[in-house]
């Protein structure tokens, strides 16, 4: 009764965080797409090429709000290791994001684009459909992603996972911040993920930068566990770098690292490891065939609170934003009143009710976005050192 009382936790803890990390990926899609054109136009009003400078601004704030859109969605739902379609899961994701969408545009233009809006914004026409040409975009791929199931895997990097570990979150943030911009990053997905996997700056936004053109899409793929052991096989034989990390030793650990050996060069393997690199290399050496070379390819980290500061200001302001400032915005909207600190304030403190009912009203309001702070954003990160060491070795591929 317990065990199941617990997991019923677990469930709802990570259905609010997969929400928190969801609106936080929408909104600040919907920003970049609204607010970096408009902005632009307002620094550089060149008249008669007002069209021209959208329509350039434009393309790079659609095309980053996509690929943030598909990398969320992908994540919630990974394709299939294996090939196999998914054709009733992309069937109801492209219909049930259809009427998700219909709805999300609705709220966002109430909230910025009625002449009552709380929150007005002068926007072009061209700028106020630049949410509906993403989400067309958004929901042709990802039909095509699970009806079709036919991205390329190969010729990349693969980082075997060490699941709900540090590893598992904060390495992963590394390589994509590192990697993305270049190279094709692949990972297996766990079936059940932790409040940890829902850092929306690592799902959709680590490595996916504004102008270049040429950063990569990650592939988020999910495994059964009868077919776990020829899907890692398969996609070690395919991608060009292997990326283990052998701080926590398990069987599958054991055995990726085989077949890793197996059929990688050495040139072609970068090992972590949280410690020394004297224990690193013994840990390794045990694992492997005494004449398998490590090449130097030895990543050793620390967990470190300074390398996490700018993500964790920036998880702050997003936050207060996104999950307190705007749900407060909106109750403005449904009452159409405009923003004003002392309308807001009123929200949160009712001068006709007790101290308790207020301190208990602020208290709910900020359980969210505290909640999701800390959970989600306030970790440890990978010491620069390491960072640095980890980034020259990928460039090299």
């Amino acid at each position: 009764m317990e065990a199941s009382s617990r997991k019923r936790d677990k469930r709802f803890v990570k259905s609010v965080m997969a929400f928190a990390s969801f609106l936080i990926v929408y909104m600040s899609s919907f920003f970049v797409i609204l607010l970096i054109p408009e902005f632009t136009l307002a620094v550089f009003p060149i008249e008669g090429l007002d069209w021209f400078i959208l329509f350039i601004v434009g393309f790079f704030c659609c095309r980053w709000s996509i690929i943030a859109l598909i990398r969320f969605a992908t994540r919630v739902f990974p394709p299939l290791a294996n090939g196999e379609k998914r054709i009733v899961l992309g069937a109801i994701t492209c219909l049930g994001g259809l009427i998700a969408a219909t709805g999300l545009m609705e709220f966002t233009n109430e909230l910025f684009f009625k002449s009552n809006a709380p929150l007005q914004i002068e926007a072009s026409q061209i700028i106020e459909g630049f949410p509906y040409l993403v989400f067309s975009v958004v929901f042709y791929k990802l039909s095509h992603c699970y009806l079709l199931n036919k991205m390329d895997y190969s010729d990349g990097i693969l980082f075997l996972r060490t699941f709900l570990s540090f590893s598992d979150r904060a390495i992963m943030s590394t390589i994509f911040g590192i990697a993305l911009r270049q190279k094709k990053v692949t990972a297996l997905s766990t079936p059940h993920s932790n409040s940890e996997s829902w850092d929306p700056f690592l799902i959709s936004f680590k490595g996916n930068s504004l102008f270049a053109l040429s950063s990569k899409l990650p592939i988020f793929l999910r495994s059964t566990n009868s077919n776990w052991v020829k899907n890692v096989e398969k996609l070690i034989k395919q991608n060009r770098c292997v990326i283990i990390d052998v701080t926590e030793i398990s069987d599958a650990i054991k055995t990726e690292v085989k077949m890793t050996t197996e059929n990688k060069e050495a040139k072609n393997v970068i090992w972590l490891f949280q410690g020394s690199k004297e224990k690193a290399t013994h840990r390794i050496l045990n694992l492997t065939d005494s004449s398998f070379s490590t090449h130097d390819n030895i990543v050793c980290y620390e967990q470190s609170y300074k390398s996490a500061i700018v993500k964790m200001a920036l998880g702050v302001i997003v936050c207060f934003l996104v999950l307190f400032l705007l749900p407060l915005i909106s109750q403005l909207q449904s009452k159409n009143m405009q923003v004003d600190l002392n309308n807001i304030a009123g929200l949160l403190i009712n001068a006709d009710e007790d101290v308790g009912y207020n301190i208990g009203k602020v208290i709910g309001s900020l359980l969210l976005p505290i909640g999701f702070l800390f959970l989600v954003f306030w970790k440890k990160e990978v010491d620069i050192a390491a960072k640095k060491k980890l980034a020259k070795l990928i460039e090299a591929y």
